[in-house]
């Protein structure tokens, strides 16, 4: 599930391959409506305009995921979810209700409302340091929008967080303190991967290059929940 751009599957060709070459799995990659090769109207969601938005996304991912189901090429029952940014609350939206997903991947995103992570993304960059930014999120007063705490609770699926610490467009140790109370309040089977230097892209901020170890840590994890 892409995140908030504009970019079309073909941005992604090259990533997903890199991602899952080699383990047997197959990967479905689409353009949002409105882009690329697909029909309708592509709107950029705000928070206070994401509930609706993100409604109707999720029920186009819940229609991919019931072709694939259908498709004799597909173990129906081995159907995970990948979704970076914007995409991670789609993905939640979907396994909360769709208790046959077998698992998710979530990057970058997914545990706070869309309103304190736009309301992070606004100030992340103006203050002295990410943890003090992050500080400043309890006094946020305005507009939630989604919030996935609910369909993050509802999922049944085993969950693989990914996160940076080098994150200005997310809140990490919110999310990951959010993730944590859900855990460990409903049992659930999550698993947190936070990679300090990482930025919002996964992009190390040590290097300058994308990520070398967050590529075999998810397809080890991957690997070990299909053949479960």
């Amino acid at each position: 599930m892409p995140g908030s751009g504009r970019q079309v599957r073909k941005d992604f060709e090259g990533m997903v391959k890199f991602l899952f070459s080699g383990l047997d799995i197959a990967a479905f990659i689409y353009d949002k409506r409105g882009l690329g090769e697909s029909t309708g109207i592509f709107k950029a969601p705000v928070a206070k305009t994401s509930k609706k938005l993100f409604r109707q996304r999720a029920k186009d991912v819940a229609a991919i995921v019931k072709t694939l189901r259908n498709s004799p090429y597909i173990a129906p029952d081995k159907i995970g979810l990948l979704g970076s940014s914007q995409g991670a609350w789609i993905i939640t939206m979907v396994a909360g209700k769709d208790k046959e997903i077998a698992f998710i991947v979530s990057v970058s995103g997914a545990a706070s409302s869309v309103g304190v992570s736009d309301y992070y993304d606004d100030i992340a960059e103006k203050e002295p340091s990410i943890e003090m930014a992050i500080a400043k999120l309890k006094d946020y007063k305005g507009v939630q929008g989604f919030d996935p705490y609910s369909s993050i609770k509802n999922m049944e699926c085993p969950a693989l967080w990914i996160y940076g610490g080098q994150d200005k467009s997310n809140p990490t140790d919110w999310d990951i303190s959010i993730i944590n109370g859900i855990k460990k309040k409903y049992s659930k089977e999550f698993h947190i991967n936070l990679y300090p230097d990482y930025d919002h892209e996964l992009i190390d901020t040590s290097t300058g290059k994308l990520g070398d170890k967050f590529v075999p840590d998810l397809r080890n994890w991957i690997t070990n929940i299909v053949k479960e």
